[in-house]
């Protein structure tokens, strides 16, 4: 689960199924530096579901520059997502106003009248299959359901989603989670820069060979 560790960050490869705050609560009983700082020290956050990069301070300083440099939108992330349909264009630029859902406490939708809150997404098509694409995506802002909610919005919803997937929409196989993995993230610790990757999970892996 460890990608990587030296006496500032920690960083985990994050299985699909764990909260974030539950993995910090547990992680902070193997790495000590972690039991004194806020939420032991968890820079940011990614979905339940969600599988991939995961990024810890390890020291109150660092802590503090990590979430500004996420603040400042400074920190590059990547993302693979298997989405419905094929896409119409190979690469784009999403924008689009984001607001809570109504009376879905969880839910993310775009805001017509673009009174929410602006976000924006970058993506190009790794590869096509009959009824998916395979995608790289890089949200330069880091809103709540992002990217789940910026593709459903497209018409294009992540497989397995069942919070954004649409009701007449058919996943490759019986899935108990979304297809999305935090791939790639590029920081800044003590001036210098550092980059880490994370393959697709094994349960995500195999759903790309089933359809090759």
């Amino acid at each position: 689960m460890k990608i990587y560790e030296d006496d500032d960050i920690l960083v985990i490869d994050k299985p699909s199924g764990k909260v974030v705050t539950d993995l910090a609560e547990e992680l902070k009983e193997e790495v000590a530096e972690l039991k004194s700082l806020p939420r032991y020290g968890l820079a940011h956050r990614i979905d339940k579901e969600t599988s991939g990069i995961l990024l810890f301070g390890k020291n109150e300083k660092v802590l503090k520059n990590i979430k500004e440099q996420f603040k400042r939108r400074e920190v590059k992330k990547k993302y693979i997502c298997l989405v419905w349909r094929r896409l119409k264009e190979k690469e784009g630029k999403i924008v689009t106003s984001m607001r809570r859902g109504g009376d879905r406490r969880k839910h993310q939708s775009y805001d017509k009248k673009e009174e929410g809150r602006r976000a924006v997404s970058f993506y190009k098509v790794l590869d096509f299959f009959e009824n998916y694409s395979l995608i790289e995506v890089l949200p330069v802002t880091g809103r709540r359901h992002q990217i789940r909610s910026q593709f459903a919005y497209l018409g294009n919803p992540i497989v397995g989603d069942s919070l954004y997937g649409f009701k007449d929409q058919k996943d490759p196989v019986e899935m108990d989670r979304h297809f999305l993995h935090s791939s790639f993230l590029e920081i800044k610790v003590d001036e210098k820069v550092k980059r880490f990757e994370s393959a697709l999970s094994e349960d995500l892996e195999k759903i790309i060979n089933k359809l090759e």
